[in-house]
């Protein structure tokens, strides 16, 4: 029997020239039955994702978006500035830590408030709002 993949979440980025659509890319993230542990149909998976996986779903894309999103967004959202340092040193002491889970309770802590808990502003595109979910999932994971 074949594995069942199931999606898990769906992002879309749409870039934008002189108001006009000049791109648009679709991100889907995959889960397979194995991934559900037991769990049945319908019941949250998300919980049962360590502080490691929530950190090998999410870390590459947050090291691509991050920086996109404070230039794009940087001038009127100046807070997303200091959101970038404050990911830039989580990713860091990840790197550093290798295996090992680092201290980031100060980081996230900062983050918790510069974000007021990591609510997206009004009209901002959907990759601020995907940089703010994946950052939000990394914290709750990191508190587990």
């Amino acid at each position: 029997m074949g594995k069942s993949y199931r999606v898990r979440s769906l992002y879309f980025l749409f870039f934008v020239v002189k108001g006009k659509i000049k791109k648009v890319i679709s991100l889907t993230f995959w889960y397979n039955e194995s991934d559900i542990n037991g769990k049945k149909e319908g019941e949250n998976v998300a919980e049962e994702l360590s502080f490691t996986q929530v950190k090998a779903k999410h870390l590459k894309t947050l090291e691509q978006y991050v920086p996109v999103v404070a230039r794009v967004h940087g001038g009127n959202h100046p807070e997303f500035h200091e959101v970038r340092k404050i990911f830039e040193a989580i990713n860091k002491k990840l790197k550093e830590a290798g295996t090992d889970r680092p201290e980031l309770t100060s980081e996230f802590q900062q983050l918790r408030k510069i974000t007021d808990n990591y609510t997206v502003p009004d009209g901002v595109c959907e990759s601020y709002a995907a940089v703010y979910k994946m950052l939000a999932e990394l914290d709750e994971a990191y508190l587990a």
